[in-house]
């Protein structure tokens, strides 16, 4: 790790701002592996397990069923993409472990490339997009809630979340009026998350909605 000053001074304003940078080298190695499910539960009993083990991945995204099949996965599946920096030894080690655990679970496991990473950004596509905030290990629970209360709507959802951040971000799909999705879909959401210091916020929408 190397820690620098940076001082820029802003000449026309007469102002002095100074930061602390600090770079981290590029790992040695690096791997990836795709993770499915057939059944929520299994995914759940991963995801408890890697957030209680010493294993340290770089990147954990869970996609939902609709996700996974707009990503590319055989059938409509929970999935988990999963990568880890270090030194190649320890690249493989973990990624041994990984298998290891997902298979515990019941998951399936295939290696990737890198390049996996890249084909996620085309997976959400909608008008209408969400993004929720909350507890990591809640992850799968506030997932089920956002796609329960979607299907009451008839909405379809579309959705990849970042595990470690507890972050969700979903994009749903067919017609809703802003105030059906407000009283039936964000306004119980964001009471549930309230609690636990979580939020939702709607990202993007249609005009007429936005109204």
């Amino acid at each position: 790790m190397v820690a620098c000053s940076v001082a820029a001074i802003l000449t026309t304003l007469g102002i002095i701002v100074s930061a602390t940078l600090r770079l981290h080298p590029l790992p040695e190695a690096r791997g990836s592996w795709l993770f499915t499910w057939g059944a929520r539960e299994g995914a759940e009993g991963f995801l408890a397990a890697l957030m209680a083990s010493p294993l340290e991945p770089e990147r954990v995204t869970l996609l939902n069923g609709e996700a996974s099949r707009a990503y590319g996965c055989p059938r409509e599946t929970l999935a988990f993409l999963v990568a880890i920096g270090s030194v190649a030894q320890a690249v493989a080690s973990q990624g041994h472990a990984l298998a290891r655990l997902a298979r515990t679970h019941g998951g399936e496991v295939q290696e990737v490339p890198a390049s996996c990473w890249e084909m996620l950004e085309g997976v959400i596509d909608g008008d209408l997009r969400l993004r929720l905030s909350g507890e990591p290990r809640r992850l799968l629970f506030w997932l089920g809630e956002i796609e329960r209360a979607a299907s009451r709507l008839g909405l379809e959802v579309v959705a990849v979340a970042q595990a470690g951040h507890g972050v969700v971000q979903a994009a749903l799909r067919n017609p809703v009026t802003g105030s059906v999705l407000d009283e039936r879909l964000l306004r119980p959401l964001r009471e549930g998350l309230a609690p636990e210091g979580g939020s939702l916020v709607v990202e993007r929408a249609p005009s007429e909605l936005k109204a």
